[in-house]
């Protein structure tokens, strides 16, 4: 998050967050401000999402190869961190793709 002053006026640019706890970034830092420039990708409150570690949990059952799509950064370490924790016995072969436009 950055917040900046100007005029008397406070400005906080959020970036991308979560609330949810999560091992691979550090907890949302709520502060003061006159004038909030979030972004966001879900912005209907109404979305509801399943519990991440639920999902991962299927990969455990299944016998055929998966492709898992993430950003490379931030979703990215998330789902290997899960992967790891959740899914010890299986094996992965992990290949990241980076798209520069």
């Amino acid at each position: 998050m950055v917040l900046m002053e100007y005029m008397g006026i406070k400005y906080l640019y959020t970036g991308d967050y979560k609330l949810q706890p999560d091992k691979t970034c550090e907890p949302v830092e709520f502060v003061e401000a006159d004038v909030l420039i979030t972004e966001t990708t879900f912005a209907d409150p109404q979305t509801q999402h399943p519990v991440a570690e639920a999902e991962i949990l299927k990969l455990n059952s299944t016998q055929s190869n998966i492709m898992l799509g993430a950003y490379a950064l931030g979703k990215c370490q998330r789902l290997i961190s899960l992967m790891n924790e959740y899914c010890t016995e299986k094996g992965y072969l992990f290949t990241i793709v980076c798209c520069l436009s």
